[in-house]
């Protein structure tokens, strides 16, 4: 079994803190530059992956957010996809998208798993019949 590599890992590899390894990852001014280079490199050679679940638990911010279109062939629709995907790539975020062919009840799925797993927003073409 694998074991899972995570800021501690790091620090403890690195002689620092995970505070330290924290702010670093995020790129944090408060971090010399040099640590933060050494501390992103080793991340690197380890096979670090950055925990989101663990992030949202501090930020209680899951940087999801999901789209709903009745049809991502429509060229309308993947125009709009390519415009949401650069605006929240500005901000690290990241989008799932439901196609849901105006199917309410793939419609309320999708928005009900959404909301399990804590998205901080929903864009959204309803399906048609779907309530205000």
């Amino acid at each position: 079994m694998v074991t899972k590599i995570t800021l501690s890992t790091i620090a403890d590899n690195l002689g620092l803190s995970t505070a330290t390894v924290s702010l670093a990852l995020r790129n944090s001014p408060l971090v010399a530059e040099t640590t933060r280079e050494k501390i992103h490199e080793h991340a690197k050679e380890i096979g670090y992956v950055y925990d989101r679940r663990a992030a949202s638990l501090r930020t209680q911010r899951s940087d999801i957010v999901g789209v709903l279109v009745r049809d991502i062939i429509n060229p309308f629709f993947a125009e709009i996809l390519r415009s949401i995907e650069a605006e929240l790539g500005n901000n690290r975020q990241t989008f799932l998208v439901c196609n849901h062919s105006d199917d309410i009840s793939l419609q309320n799925d999708f928005i009900s798993t959404l909301m399990q797993f804590g998205a901080d927003g929903v864009i959204m073409s309803p399906s048609v019949g779907t309530d205000a």
